[in-house]
């Protein structure tokens, strides 16, 4: 492997990022916050050797889908393994809280991603392809799996996110105890699926004569279909249902969930089906005075019914939506979530602000910032509001 150029520019790459991580306190050592950069950054890489390795075993006529598959994990493994390294001898000098769990968030988070990557791009470099194609096709799977959670981010509840290659982003930074959540281990479990389905691929299709994937199964390789299709049918499963599985954020299954609903002139409410009708119109009618407060002093109007979203609990809201603790807003969506609380709610106005004030905003968020709003001024964002408040 280490003959091919391409793995070792991806080492080197590796390697740079694991330096730049063992420099920020906060990256330099295993962690949910390490194991996340390593996850979107790594698997694209591992996609790309995968590829090159299945295109270079075009000119040697390698002898088996296996053999390929085999060399394919190892440079993906190798890409891995130089900012680990890097990372855990920065752990000689930066002290680390919990290690254990930082391995954990490594195993489930870049080396799954990347071992799926390369398994991805080693179908992908086996199809009867042009060679810029395959490898451009590998790239693409990775990187499409960030492209839908940006996507989920702007377009759902979610602050969250999962993926099958980047692993696990907990969502509000200001909820500091992130565990392993069970959404991410049964999220595993179908990127398992997904591994075995391509692994069963290419060793039964695989043609060594040709060095192509072909049609039809090799003679005597018919069997593998017992594994690669129930593989192929659970991983479709898990993306379908992935709501229900809580690896996806939706308005429909929250809505579902919390099962009740209160309308105002100014609010639309979704709250716990068991709150009692008072409470909800008490809160409806405290979020049109909001509205109408925060209009008054920001100078503006918000065109749109504002909707609100009140969970039972903060583990509730961290299962549905993604953050806990932490009460926020998304302003381009209009939306402000929240957990039940004393009335009159501690946090709504806060969050109310910030849609009131999105429509100043700049860019796809409808915030300040720089960019159009894709680099957040959280000075200007929080500060004016925070002093309000209080």
């Amino acid at each position: 492997m280490l003959a091919l150029r391409s793995v070792r520019v991806a080492m080197a790459l590796a390697g740079a990022l694991g330096i730049a991580l063992a420099i920020v306190p906060l990256l330099g050592v295993l962690g949910v916050e390490s194991a996340l950069l390593l996850g979107v950054a790594l698997p694209p890489l591992g996609a790309l050797c995968g590829a090159r390795v299945a295109l270079a075993a075009r000119a040697e006529r390698i002898a088996s889908g296996a053999l390929l598959l085999q060399r394919a994990l190892a440079a993906g493994l190798l890409v891995l393994l130089v900012p680990l390294l890097v990372l855990l001898l920065n752990a000689l000098r930066v002290r680390t809280c919990a290690p254990l769990e930082g391995l954990t968030f490594l195993a489930l988070g870049p080396l799954s991603g990347i071992s799926l990557a390369a398994a991805v791009g080693a179908c992908a470099g086996a199809l009867p392809l042009r060679p810029w194609l395959a490898t451009a096709l590998a790239l693409l799977v990775p990187l499409a799996d960030i492209a839908r959670a940006i996507y989920d981010f702007l377009a759902t509840p979610a602050v969250f996110a999962y993926g099958h290659f980047f692993g696990y982003f907990p969502g509000s930074l200001y909820d500091e105890l992130v565990g392993v959540p069970w959404q991410l281990l049964t999220l595993r479990v179908f990127s398992l699926a997904a591994f075995a389905a391509l692994c069963m691929l290419l060793v039964a299709h695989y043609d060594p004569g040709a060095s192509r994937l072909r049609a039809a199964p090799r003679s005597g390789r018919a069997a593998a279909w017992l594994v690669t299709l129930p593989c192929a049918i659970a991983f479709l499963l898990g993306w379908l249902n992935a709501a229900q599985l809580g690896h996806r954020a939706s308005s429909q299954r929250i809505a579902e969930v919390l099962g009740g609903r209160a309308q105002s002139e100014r609010c639309e409410l979704i709250v716990p089906r068991e709150l009692r009708r008072a409470r909800r119109q008490r809160l409806a009618d405290d979020c049109d005075f909001r509205v109408r407060q925060m209009e008054r002093w920001l100078g503006v109007r918000h065109p749109r019914r504002l909707r609100v979203l009140l969970f039972r609990t903060a583990d509730e809201k961290r299962l549905l939506m993604g953050a806990a603790s932490t009460n926020i807003a998304k302003p381009w969506r209009s939306e402000v979530y929240l957990q039940d609380d004393v009335w009159p709610h501690p946090v709504l106005a806060h969050e109310i602000a910030h849609i009131v004030a999105s429509n100043v905003g700049r860019g796809p968020m409808r915030i300040a910032g720089r960019l159009g709003g894709l680099l957040p001024d959280f000075a200007l964002i929080e500060g004016p509001i925070a002093r309000r408040r209080g």
